[in-house]
C-alpha cells in the first residue's frame, strides 16, 4: 500500500471515529448533498466521491478545515449504474433528477461561465447543457453541504 493510500486511509478512520458515522459505504463511495451557498433555487444534487483523497477533501470543507470549493463533475443523462439515485434532497417531494454524475474532476475556485447553472437548469435543459458543456457542471454558487448516507440515495 502506498504512503498516501495509507494516509488517505487512516485519515478516513480518524473522521469516522471522531464524527461516529461510516465515511465509506462498503463499495468505497461517500455520497455529499451539492447545493446552494445561499437557496434560491433551493435544490441539490448528489456527488458520489470514490477517491480517498478527495473525499477527505470534501469532508475538511465540510469540518471548515479547507475552503469550500466548486465542484466540477461529468454528468450523463438517466440514473447511475451503481445503484444511487441523484436527486434533489432539499425538496422530497420532487422526483429523481433524469441525469447524474459520472465522474468527479475536482475542486475548483472558477469554472468557465457556460458550467454555472443550476440542478434544476440542467434538468429543464438536459440535451442543450450535455451538448454544450461537453457533459460538465461546475456551479459557481454550489459547495458541498453536508455528507449524506447511502440510504438516501438508494
Amino acid at each position: 500500500m502506498t504512503g498516501r493510500l495509507f494516509q488517505g486511509l487512516l485519515l478516513l478512520a480518524l473522521l469516522s471515529a471522531l464524527t461516529g458515522c461510516k465515511t465509506v459505504e462498503g463499495d468505497g463511495t461517500a455520497f455529499f448533498l451539492v447545493a446552494e451557498i445561499t437557496p434560491y433555487h433551493n435544490d441539490s444534487y448528489i456527488l458520489p466521491l470514490h477517491d480517498v483523497e478527495a473525499i477527505a477533501r470534501a469532508e475538511g470543507m465540510l469540518a471548515g478545515r479547507e475552503s469550500s470549493r466548486i465542484v466540477v463533475a461529468r454528468i450523463a443523462r438517466g440514473s447511475s449504474d451503481d445503484g444511487y439515485r441523484n436527486k434533489n434532497l432539499l425538496d422530497a417531494g420532487k422526483p429523481s433528477w433524469s441525469w447524474h454524475v459520472t465522474r468527479f474532476i475536482g475542486f475548483a475556485d472558477v469554472t468557465a461561465e457556460i458550467l454555472d447553472g443550476w440542478p434544476g437548469y440542467v434538468e429543464d435543459n438536459l440535451e442543450a447543457w450535455l451538448a454544450g458543456t461537453d457533459s460538465t457542471v461546475g456551479f459557481w454558487t454550489y459547495r458541498i453541504r453536508r455528507r449524506v448516507a447511502a440510504e438516501e440515495v438508494r
